[in-house]
């Protein structure tokens, strides 16, 4: 019988952690996410807590252009899942690509 294993680590500290969940925000028009635990997410949302409660919230309109993450660009999860097993990576078969994993396959491709 084979097993998976998810090896979750916080993008900020490196440490492996079960309480590691994807964190997604944007600014200056940019989407990003970072995985973190619940330590780091306290953090971040304490930074950005002051800003976002005199921040009112937008809704983009619809341009006709696709978005950085649109399906259009986007490459497909399972394109860096593979390139990540392919690269030596341990890599979930479902849930969160992890940022760091995303980044390399990015840095390693011209993304």
């Amino acid at each position: 019988m084979i097993q998976s294993v998810t090896v979750l680590t916080d993008d900020i500290d490196g440490k492996t952690k079960t309480n590691v969940e994807t964190v997604r925000f944007a600014i200056d028009g940019t989407d990003y996410e970072i995985e973190l635990g619940v330590v780091n997410q306290k953090r971040l949302r304490e930074a950005l807590g002051v800003y976002i409660a005199k921040a009112r919230r937008h809704s983009p309109k619809n341009t006709g252009h696709p978005k950085a993450g649109s399906k259009r660009n986007r490459v497909s999860s399972a394109a860096i899942r593979q390139w990540g097993i392919d690269h030596g990576y341990q890599v979930s078969a479902r849930g969160a690509i992890p940022g760091s994993l995303r980044r390399d396959f990015e840095a390693a491709n011209g993304a």
